[in-house]
């Protein structure tokens, strides 16, 4: 095997082990606390988002907030800026 193959098979494997484990404190903290008002777990957020992918509504708003996100980008960064402040090539 490669070094860059295993460098890509580490880094992958670094990266997992960095969101499972950030994934298990969330879990801990959320469990610790004990009330879903203040932080709710990741299990329940991913029940919730699987609910929410099935509804047209919620992409029709992911859509929406896209189009304004974007709409935002390319005015600030068209050669008329109406962002208030001057845009420098650096």
């Amino acid at each position: 095997m490669s070094s860059t193959t295993a460098n890509k098979k580490k880094k992958r494997t670094i990266r997992f082990w960095a969101v499972a484990v950030w994934l298990f404190v969330w879990q801990a903290v959320s469990v610790w606390i004990g009330q879903e008002i203040l932080l709710v777990s990741p299990v329940v957020v991913l029940e919730r988002l699987t609910g929410l992918v099935m509804e047209t509504e919620f992409w029709r708003s992911i859509g929406f907030s896209l189009v304004r996100i974007l709409g935002g980008f390319f005015s600030c960064s068209s050669g008329r800026n109406s962002c208030g402040g001057t845009l420098r090539e650096i």
